[in-house]
């Protein structure tokens, strides 16, 4: 199976269109990893060159158990890296690998995104009106996955296409975890549970 092509079909040897997935999954994976790195850019930017930057916490609301929380997640990312890439190696046809290969950027950014947290505090720690402390650096994995886990979800039946409802999904629940993300910023207490309360309402699997 090529990208775009399938083999003919036993019955009279019609070469059917490749699904969305296998046309599409490096373009998805692409456009999540551009918004990664910008995000990554602008908050980091935020923390070390503004006056007041959105995140102003350090690692010390952290102890050392966290820390070893930390490297224990690291080596799990490892162990899927492992198991992915045999999966990778092992499948013969794009159609088979195309789901792993997703995984496995997913996977990568998270590897990414638990080293800068937990050793640079990149972006910095927010803490917001309810008492959560986040890294900043986890929205940006947030933000980024987690479209392109519903585009995966979306199209690994093999569709055609992407239909209009399918897109609605996808921006949908990126506004949901953007909203989400708003939360932590510094603001009135109001307005934190304004955010907390729309990501809640906008949350696809809360609509459907």
């Amino acid at each position: 199976l090529t990208v775009k092509d399938r083999n003919a079909n036993s019955s009279g040897g019609t070469v059917m269109k490749s699904s969305v997935l296998c046309r599409h999954w490096k373009n998805a994976c692409c456009v999540s990893w551009t918004s990664f790195f910008c995000f990554q850019i602008a908050i980091g930017f935020d923390r070390y060159f503004s006056k007041e930057p959105l995140c102003s916490y350090g690692n010390e609301v952290f102890n050392e158990w966290n820390l070893l929380a930390c490297f224990a997640v690291l080596g799990g990312f490892a162990v899927e890296w492992s198991i992915l890439l045999s999966r990778i190696l092992k499948s013969s046809y794009l159609k088979d690998r195309a789901p792993f290969m997703i995984y496995f950027n997913i996977v990568s950014m998270g590897a990414i995104t638990s080293f800068l947290s937990f050793t640079l505090n990149w972006g910095g720690l927010c803490i917001d009106n309810l008492g959560v402390a986040t890294n900043a650096s986890i929205w940006g994995e947030w933000l980024s996955c987690g479209p392109l886990l519903v585009f995966l979800l979306l199209t690994i039946a093999e569709k055609p296409k992407l239909l209009t409802i399918d897109w609605f999904l996808i921006a949908l629940f990126f506004f949901s975890l953007f909203c989400g993300f708003l939360v932590i910023l510094p603001q009135s207490r109001q307005m934190s549970q304004f955010w907390l309360v729309l990501a809640f309402l906008t949350y696809p699997p809360f609509l459907f």
